[in-house]
């Protein structure tokens, strides 16, 4: 079982999305998923995001919707015992999932 899932929505903005990715990569101990909300991604960046980090789940989203609509898209698949929702540009710190 995984322990949290983590939520972020990103409106195709790969400089805040790569910093927070690699963030909760290197300072995260527990069972994690990610899911990241592709909202309104190029398909280049979305080729390149999915390429960098095969760990993460990437859901697309194409439609405008607002924020929490999409963040309800990712909660709907999450597996994790808990959840937790971040921003794309958040820097996660050592101990902060955990």
């Amino acid at each position: 079982m995984v322990d949290v899932s983590i939520v972020i929505v990103c409106m195709n903005k790969l400089d805040n999305l790569y910093p927070c990715l690699m963030s909760i990569n290197e300072n995260t101990k527990v069972s994690y998923e990610v899911i990241v909300v592709a909202y309104l991604f190029s398909k280049e960046n979305l080729k390149k995001a999915k390429t960098d980090f095969p760990w993460v789940k990437f859901l697309e989203s194409h439609e405008i919707r607002g924020f929490a609509e999409n963040n309800n898209l990712a909660l709907r698949v999450a597996i994790g015992k808990y959840c937790f929702v971040l921003n794309d540009d958040t820097i996660v710190k050592k101990g902060c999932i955990d």
